[in-house]
């Protein structure tokens, strides 16, 4: 399986592949991790462009290929921005030909990448924000 990354910063065009590759090689998944694409936060959240990065990352893993989309929500919920973002990758994955993966192997790729990618990651002097999101506390 092809997996195709869109990243927002230049750490994470380094320390993403590696993640996958060590999360993929544990489950014993056979996966090609294309190069990723750095595309500033700002700029994938404005109309259009998340559509065409994952139009753009879509042709380059070909069908039956996946494509992770890793994003900050430093200054959003993130259970109000993820929502909308899914959608829009999710029309723009059906006007590329892809399709949700089937295999139960690749979604507990996603699972897993999904759980290290959620931790939290807050500096000691930052303050706690007392905003709540589905129920949950923001920390």
């Amino acid at each position: 399986m092809n997996l195709g990354l869109l990243v927002e910063g230049h750490g994470e065009v380094q320390a993403v592949p590696i993640l996958v590759r060590r999360i993929a090689a544990t489950l014993e998944l056979p996966c090609t991790i294309l190069p990723p694409i750095r595309q500033p936060r700002t700029t994938t959240i404005k109309p259009g462009e998340l559509e065409r990065a994952v139009t753009l990352l879509g042709n380059k893993v070909g069908h039956g290929g996946a494509i992770l989309v890793l994003l900050d929500a430093d200054d959003d919920l993130a259970c109000t921005l993820a929502p909308a973002l899914v959608t829009r990758a999710r029309r723009a994955a059906r006007s590329a030909d892809l399709r949700r993966p089937r295999s139960s192997r690749v979604r507990s790729l996603a699972r897993r990448i999904g759980n290290v990618a959620s931790r939290p990651t807050r500096a000691a002097s930052q303050p706690r924000s007392t905003t709540r999101c589905g129920g949950h506390s923001r920390r």
